[in-house]
């Protein structure tokens, strides 16, 4: 899942609790879950760009 994919996601996930269609702590759960992918997509994006092999679009 990407970056933008997850922030995405948090504006419908809202959407959804405030309309009572899920409960708060599924709401929850499925917060923690996007956040924590996109935790993981930083992550990674930090250390491609750190690293010393670079591809043609990072020159």
């Amino acid at each position: 899942m990407s970056k933008a994919s997850c922030g995405a996601l948090n504006s419908p996930l809202n959407h959804t609790l405030d309309c009572n269609h899920i409960d708060e702590d599924t709401f929850n759960v499925l917060l923690e879950k996007v956040l924590f992918e996109s935790k993981k997509n930083s992550s990674f994006l930090n250390h491609l760009y750190k690293s010393e092999y670079k591809g043609s679009k990072f020159n």
